[in-house]
């Protein structure tokens, strides 16, 4: 997983109480990567996820993994992975936090 991915899915789990209470940093990423490994999940879209995220300011990834969902949502739109309608940056980084929980 690469490095800015990686902060924002233990910044969600520890701004949700689960790093350090009930599970290792170790095992959160690898539960993120299993998502990130989903046969509908491509390379390009790994690495276009952290390439956006690696674009974003410390506030805007503070509140993708913190803020409230409208907030997210908002960001989340600004990715050029999203095209015609589709929110998908979004369904991954759910997915990614599902996963986590």
């Amino acid at each position: 997983m690469h490095t800015t991915t990686r902060e924002i899915v233990l910044s969600m789990a520890a701004s949700n109480g689960i790093l350090n209470r009930t599970t290792t940093a170790q095992k959160i990423v690898k539960r993120a990567e299993v998502v990130l490994l989903d046969k509908d999940v491509t390379i390009s879209d790994v690495y276009n996820l952290e390439t956006w995220l690696r674009s974003l300011t410390d506030e805007q990834r503070e509140t993708i993994t913190d803020g409230e969902q409208s907030e997210m949502d908002e960001i989340n739109a600004m990715s050029p992975m999203n095209s015609k309608g589709t929110d998908h940056v979004s369904a991954l980084i759910e997915r990614m936090y599902e996963a986590i929980l």
